[in-house]
C-alpha cells in the first residue's frame, strides 16, 4: 500500500513495455558462462495472445523480434568464434517471429541455415498452431 500511495494518478500504467533493447539480447546470446555444448539465441520476446491463464502478455508485452541480419551475426559468432555445435532459438513464442520486412520463422530459419555451417539449430517455445507448411518444409 505504501508504494501505491506514491502514485496518485493510477490512470497511467506503472510499467510500460517498449521496443527490445538489442544490446541486452546480444549480451545474453553471446555469453556462454559455462562450458556447455549448446548456446541459446533469443530471437523473440513477448506474446500477442491474451490467454486467460497466462500473464506473459501483460508482463512481457506484445511480441517483438530481432532483425534477421542481427541474428545471423549472433549465430555466426556463436558457431565460429565460440565453437558451439548446437544453438537453441528461444523466445516466449518463437512461432510469432516476424521481422519488420515480414520475414517469418521459416524465412529466419532459411537465413540462419546459410550461416550455421555444421551447427545444429534447435527450436523451443513453438505453439503447434503456428507450424505451417513452410516451417515444416
Amino acid at each position: 500500500p505504501e508504494i501505491i500511495e506514491q502514485y496518485p494518478d493510477l490512470t497511467q500504467p506503472l510499467v510500460q513495455v517498449t521496443e527490445l533493447d538489442k544490446s541486452r539480447f546480444l549480451a545474453a546470446g553471446m555469453e556462454s558462462g559455462l562450458d556447455r555444448t549448446r548456446a541459446s539465441l533469443k530471437i523473440q520476446d513477448g506474446c500477442d495472445y491474451k490467454c486467460t491463464y497466462c500473464i506473459i502478455w501483460e508482463a512481457r508485452g506484445p511480441s517483438r523480434c530481432l532483425p534477421v541480419a542481427d541474428l545471423q551475426a549472433q549465430l555466426r559468432a556463436l558457431v565460429e568464434d565460440e565453437g558451439f555445435h548446437e544453438v537453441v532459438l528461444t523466445g516466449i513464442n518463437i512461432g510469432q517471429y516476424r521481422d519488420t520486412d515480414g520475414t517469418d520463422l521459416a524465412g529466419l530459419l532459411s537465413a540462419l541455415l546459410d550461416v550455421s555451417g555444421p551447427a545444429r539449430l534447435r527450436l523451443t517455445s513453438l505453439d503447434p498452431l503456428e507450424v505451417d507448411d513452410a516451417l515444416i518444409k
